[in-house]
């Protein structure tokens, strides 16, 4: 691995080696959360990976859903790292299965935890495809969508505390819109999401749930469901905004109540990725949401690269 390469925290050009003989002590707690995969130090994700088990090890019951979670995060970005050997890729690859897994079973877990993980399971085809290939192909999103529908369908049974239907509503719901204008968005993993854990300021603020890929950088989305949030950095969106307009010019008495909206809006995307029908009003409903969206996304893109 060349130091043009790769991008050091510390500064630092050394030369791969295999754990436990790394020659510095960066982790991923040091590196910028908007960093591709690709241009990480894979001793960094070695080294992350090393105190990651450490720290699992020394987990209590609570914190082990959130352990397996950060572990099947590191796994993942070791699979699909372009440095990494194809013959330890694919054992990575189970090893980040196996993790995310665990934590979906892990009857100790959050349910946003577990949700974490389901939607990073879903979407594996866009990160095996980003490996692989560069940039994920329509045969990838597509797959990645299905999945996505399917986890959809198990929320009721997923989410214990139907007040919080809504704000997963609207994590899954995101991604599928912007499926619909070609657009694949991926899962944030350990690393970006770290920041809402952290005590530090920018930390937090570059903590992200998901993203796009811009040219040759990441472009971080969050989400609320009430007014948009402006303690993260990127792309703040608004279920209540985004959904009410749609519902607006197209179901009025429905525009006023989030729950309805997002559960509707959800069922219509999944019914529509497996190939059922959808009433006319919602597949309007889902050309203005998606339509906007994807505005939205756009304009964001063209202000990062300006």
């Amino acid at each position: 691995m060349s130091a043009e390469s790769t991008i050091c925290p510390a500064g630092n050009t050394c030369e791969l080696t295999s754990w436990p003989n790394l020659p510095c002590g960066i982790t991923l707690d040091h590196l910028p959360q908007y960093e591709l995969t690709e241009d990480i130090c894979l001793n960094a994700l070695l080294g992350e990976e090393h105190a990651a088990a450490q720290y699992e090890a020394n987990a209590t019951p609570s914190q082990k859903a959130w352990s397996h979670f950060r572990r099947g995060s590191n796994y993942l970005e070791l699979a699909t790292h372009p440095d990494t050997p194809s013959g330890d890729a694919e054992g990575y690859l189970e090893d980040g299965l196996r993790h995310l897994n665990a934590c979906i079973n892990d009857e100790r877990g959050s349910n946003f935890r577990k949700i974490d993980a389901h939607c990073v399971l879903a979407q594996i085809s866009l990160f095996q495809d980003l490996g692989a290939n560069g940039d994920p192909t329509p045969a990838a999103l597509q797959a990645s969508n299905l999945n996505l529908a399917r986890v959809a369908d198990q929320l009721p049974d997923l989410i214990s505390d139907h007040g919080e239907l809504p704000l997963t509503q609207t994590r899954i719901a995101i991604p599928l819109l912007l499926g619909r204008e070609d657009v694949a968005v991926f899962p944030a993993l350990y690393r970006e999401m770290r920041g809402r854990n952290a005590h530090a300021e920018e930390d937090q603020r570059e903590s992200h749930a998901m993203y796009v890929l811009g040219a040759d950088n990441k472009l971080p989305i969050n989400f609320a469901t009430g007014i948009k949030s402006s303690h993260y950095d990127g792309l703040n969106l608004s279920s209540q905004r985004l959904f009410s307009h749609a519902f607006g010019i197209y179901a009025p008495d429905a525009a006023n109540d989030l729950v309805r909206m997002s559960s509707n809006v959800l069922d219509w995307l999944s019914q529509e990725v497996q190939g059922n029908a959808i009433p006319p009003s919602g597949e309007r409903i889902l050309d203005e949401i998606s339509g906007e969206l994807f505005v939205a996304v756009q304009e964001f893109t063209a202000d990062q690269s300006a």
